[in-house]
C-alpha cells in the first residue's frame, strides 16, 4: 500500500487550482444548454417538402442533393435537413437575380450537352 505524501501549505494553491478545474469541467458537463443555444431542428425529407414555401417533388430534392444545390446530411441512409441551413439556403436562392438564374441554367445546359457530369457536393455524414 502506498503512503500518501503529506500536503504542505505551499501545495494548497496548486491543489485548489486542480480541484477548481475539475469542478468547472463537471459543471459544464451537467449544465443544461443556455436558452440562446437551441438544439438544431432537423427535418426528414417529407417534413422538408411540407416546410418549403413552394411545392416540390421528392425527385427534385434528390436531384438538388446530387447537384449539391441543397444542404443535407445522411443519417442511417436517410436524408435529413437542418432547418436553419434550409432557411439560409432559401434566402440565398431567392436572392438570385433572373439574369443569374438564366446564366446558371445556360451553363448547366452547356455542360450537359458536352457530356460533363456535375460534381457531387453538399453531402455530409
Amino acid at each position: 500500500m502506498e503512503q500518501e505524501t503529506p500536503i504542505t501549505f505551499n501545495d494548497v494553491p496548486a491543489i485548489l487550482g486542480t480541484i477548481n478545474q475539475r469542478l468547472s469541467r463537471i459543471e459544464r458537463t451537467i449544465q443544461p444548454p443556455s436558452p440562446d443555444k437551441q438544439p438544431r431542428k432537423m427535418m426528414t425529407l417529407d417534413q422538408l417538402l411540407d416546410y418549403l414555401p413552394y411545392r416540390v417533388k421528392k425527385e427534385t430534392i434528390y436531384k438538388w442533393r446530387y447537384l449539391g444545390k441543397i444542404p443535407f446530411y445522411k443519417q442511417g441512409g436517410n436524408l435529413i435537413f437542418d432547418q436553419d441551413e434550409i432557411d439560409a439556403w432559401l434566402t440565398s436562392e431567392q436572392g438570385k437575380t433572373e439574369l443569374q438564374m438564366i446564366d446558371a441554367a445556360q451553363q448547366y445546359a452547356a455542360r450537359a450537352s458536352a457530356g460533363i457530369k456535375p460534381a457531387r457536393k453538399g453531402g455530409r455524414k
